[in-house]
């Protein structure tokens, strides 16, 4: 509903228009829960201008700034882009999460070594374990499982990927992969992330009308080519 409200709406313009607002009467949810859900589908129309930019921690910081704009107030705790001053749980999570105080070298590790694509690491299970090491750091006061979204989305748009469908039904089945991730078995979220992509190649393939993945068949047959191959002398 709100994606329907915001069609054609530039990011940088105040989205609070008298027609604009009647439209948001309409939709359920709380005023903070709407603005995160604003916040979210404009920084998302734009994620194309930043995916060839390094994701630093400042792109990480700006990403947190424009999805939580206007929701997190309290100077003392953390505001929108910075790190969290207060030290807390997550929802959801039965592990301790570090301590404030360590945010920032944990980020700056974060930043310039986790995000790095190891040796013989597949790119779907690197993804995973990117999400679940930003996931436990939890660097920010509110709006953690959001910007950990939008930097998997920049890592796959810079790869040529579509971003990643989540819908609502599987976001139980997200979490408990997001936890288990924390506790070092990252088999259930590398699946749901494959599963997702794939998904977003197939409604690529019908917005386009253009073939962009081989059918099951072919797939098994190059693999079965490939096995099938004389190894070199």
């Amino acid at each position: 509903m709100l994606t329907d409200v915001l069609v054609g709406k530039d990011w940088k313009r105040v989205v609070e228009d008298a027609e604009v607002d009647t439209e948001f009467r309409k939709i359920p949810g709380s005023e903070k829960d709407l603005k995160e859900a604003i916040n979210h589908i404009l920084v998302s129309q734009h994620l194309q201008e930043i995916c060839n930019h390094e994701v630093a921690e400042t792109v990480v910081l700006q990403l947190h700034a424009w999805t939580m704009s206007g929701s997190l107030m309290n100077t003392e705790e953390g505001l929108p882009g910075e790190h969290r001053k207060v030290s807390i749980g997550a929802m959801g999570s039965q592990r301790r999460r570090p301590n404030f105080a360590d945010v920032s070298p944990l980020m700056k590790h974060f930043c310039e070594k986790s995000m790095i694509q190891k040796e013989n690491e597949d790119f779907i299970p690197c993804l995973a374990r990117i999400h679940a090491e930003f996931q436990h750091m939890h660097p920010f006061r509110d709006g953690n499982g959001s910007a950990g979204r939008l930097i998997m989305n920049l890592l796959l748009m810079q790869r040529g990927h579509p971003i990643l469908v989540l819908p609502p039904s599987l976001s139980n089945v997200f979490n408990h992969a997001t936890e288990m991730g924390h506790r070092g078995d990252l088999t259930l979220f590398s699946r749901l992330l494959a599963e997702s992509t794939f998904t977003s190649l197939q409604v690529h393939e019908d917005a386009l009308n253009a073939k962009l993945l081989p059918s099951a068949h072919e797939a098994l047959g190059l693999r079965f080519i490939a096995e099938a191959a004389p190894v070199a002398p």
